[in-house]
C-alpha cells in the first residue's frame, strides 16, 4: 500500500480516532518513508507508535508486515499478516494482502509448498484478488514449473490487469519461451503502469536491447534523436506484429494484448505511448518532448485507464491450458 492509496484509506479509516489522527497518519507516513530508505527497524517503531495509539488499526498491521517481510523478519510477519486476517475490520484487499505476504514469507523463508497451501487458502477467502495468483505463479516459476506459474500467471493477470507486476512477469517469461516480440510488447504495457522503478529501467534496457537487434530499423532510425528514435521503433514494431496472422503465437497474448495494441494503434496513440515509456532513459529532448505534448499525453493516460482488458468470462476457458 504506497502513496495516494495510503493516504485515502488512512483518511477514511481515522475518522474516530479525533484529534490524534494527523498524528497516526503521519507516523505512518513517516514509516512508509523509512521503509522505503531500507531503514527498516525505524519504520517498525513508528508503526509499533501508531499501534500503541489505536490497537488493530489495520493500515499500521499491514504497513508493518509489509517491513517485517523487507527486513526477512518471516516469523513476524506471518504473525502479523495472520492478525490482519482475523480482523473482523479487514476488507477483502485487505486479506487477501495479508495472505500474499504470508505466502512470500513462507516462500522466502524456504516452504514453498506450505506458501502455494496459504496462497490457495486465500483466493478462496479473496477469490477476486489477482495478486495472490501472482504469488503463486513466481513460486511455481521459482519451483522451476513453468506450466503451472504460467496458468496462474494468466489469471492473476484476467483478475488484475492493472497490477504492473505481472505485466512484467509475462514479459520475463515471453522471452523466456523465446517469443521475444510478444515480450517487448508486453514489457511496454507494464512500463505504462511503471516507469518509475529500477524494475522500469531494466525493463526499458530490455525493449532498447531487443529492439535494436533489428540493424533495418537502425538503418532506417539512426538519424534520429533517442527518444524519436524510440518512438520511430516502437510504432514499426507494434505494425509489424499486428500484420502478422496465423504462426505459433502465444494463445492467451493473442486474447489479452492483441486487442490493447490494436486499439493503441486505431487511435494514433503510438507515439506519445513510445514517449511515456522512454521516461525511464531520462532523457531531456525526451522530457522536453512530453512537456510539449501534455495534452496529448493526458488523452493516451485517459484512454489506458479506461481501457477493457479482457476478464475471466471473455477469454476462452481452454487458453489456461494452451502455450503461451
Amino acid at each position: 500500500m504506497r502513496g495516494s492509496l495510503l493516504i485515502l484509506l488512512l483518511l477514511l479509516v481515522l475518522k474516530g480516532y479525533g484529534q490524534d489522527s494527523s498524528y497516526i497518519r503521519d507516523l505512518i507516513s513517516e514509516g512508509v518513508e523509512l521503509n522505503d530508505q531500507g531503514r527498516f527497524d525505524e519504520a517498525i517503531k513508528k508503526y509499533d507508535e501508531a499501534l500503541a495509539m489505536a490497537p488493530g488499526f489495520l493500515p499500521a498491521q499491514f504497513e508493518k508486515s509489509y517491513t517485517l517481510m523487507a527486513s526477512r523478519k518471516f516469523k513476524d510477519a506471518i504473525g502479523m499478516s495472520r492478525q490482519i486476517i482475523k480482523n473482523k475490520s479487514a476488507d477483502i484487499n485487505m486479506i487477501g494482502d495479508a495472505y500474499s505476504t504470508w505466502g512470500m514469507a513462507l516462500d522466502q523463508e524456504g516452504n514453498p509448498k506450505k506458501a502455494l497451501k496459504v496462497y490457495k487458502q486465500g483466493s478462496k477467502k479473496a477469490p477476486d484478488y489477482g495478486i495472490l495468483n501472482y504469488s503463486e505463479a513466481v513460486s511455481y516459476f521459482r519451483r522451476k514449473a513453468p506450466e503451472k506459474g504460467m496458468a496462474e500467471l494468466k489469471v492473476a493477470l484476467l483478475k488484475s490487469p492493472h497490477y504492473a507486476p505481472s505485466h512484467y512477469l509475462m514479459g520475463r517469461m515471453l522471452l523466456y519461451g523465446n517469443h521475444k516480440t510478444e515480450a517487448v510488447l508486453s514489457y511496454m504495457v507494464y512500463l505504462l503502469f511503471d516507469n518509475k522503478s529500477p524494475r522500469a529501467a531494466e525493463a526499458l534496457t530490455t525493449i532498447r536491447a531487443l529492439m535494436n537487434t533489428d540493424s533495418a530499423t537502425l538503418l532506417q532510425t539512426k538519424e534520429l534523436l533517442p527518444g524519436d528514435r524510440f518512438a520511430r521503433q516502437v510504432t514499426q514494431v507494434i505494425e509489424t506484429r499486428l500484420s502478422v496472422t496465423g504462426g505459433t503465437y502465444p494463445d492467451f497474448w493473442q486474447q489479452f494484448y492483441l486487442p490493447f495494441f490494436r486499439s493503441l494503434q486505431e487511435h494514433n496513440y503510438c507515439e506519445r505511448f513510445a514517449h511515456q515509456l522512454f521516461l525511464p532513459s531520462e532523457n531531456v529532448m525526451n522530457e522536453a518532448w512530453l512537456q510539449d505534448h501534455q495534452q496529448q499525453l493526458g488523452e493516451l493516460l485517459i484512454w489506458f485507464a479506461s481501457y477493457p482488458w479482457p476478464n475471466t468470462g471473455s477469454i476462452n476457458a481452454q487458453v489456461s491450458h494452451s502455450r503461451f
